[in-house]
C-alpha cells in the first residue's frame, strides 16, 4: 500500500530543483516536464512549477513536491545541464524573479 512509502517519498522531494526533469509515469502524451522553480510559501507544503518540454505556448503546472516524488504519478528523467538561452515566459507571476523557456 503506497501510505507506507510517505517517509520515503518525503525523503526524495527534498532534493527536486530547477532544471530538473520529470514524465507522468502512466505516460501521458510523452510530455516531459522541467522544474522552472520551486515556490515555498509558508503554512503551505512546497510545489514546484513545471514547463513543458519544447512548448512555446507559455503553459505550465504548479504540482506539489510531494506529488512530484511520488514515483506513482511521476519519474524522474535526466535533469537539464543548463537553462535554454532563450528569455522568459513568464509574464510577471511573481511566483520567482528568474526564468527560462523551454
Amino acid at each position: 500500500m503506497w501510505i507506507f512509502d510517505l517517509g520515503t517519498t518525503a525523503s526524495r522531494f527534498r532534493d527536486i530543483k530547477p532544471l530538473d526533469r520529470f514524465a507522468k509515469s502512466d505516460g501521458e502524451n510523452g510530455a516531459v516536464w522541467i522544474v522552472d522553480s520551486v515556490i515555498k510559501v509558508r503554512g503551505m507544503p512546497p510545489h514546484a512549477r513545471l514547463v513543458r518540454q519544447g512548448d512555446s505556448g507559455g503553459g505550465y503546472r504548479t504540482i506539489s513536491l510531494s506529488a512530484l516524488a511520488d514515483r506513482t504519478m511521476y519519474r524522474r528523467l535526466s535533469p537539464l545541464s543548463a537553462p535554454p538561452s532563450t528569455p522568459s515566459r513568464r509574464g510577471g507571476d511573481g511566483l520567482s524573479p528568474e526564468g527560462f523557456s523551454l
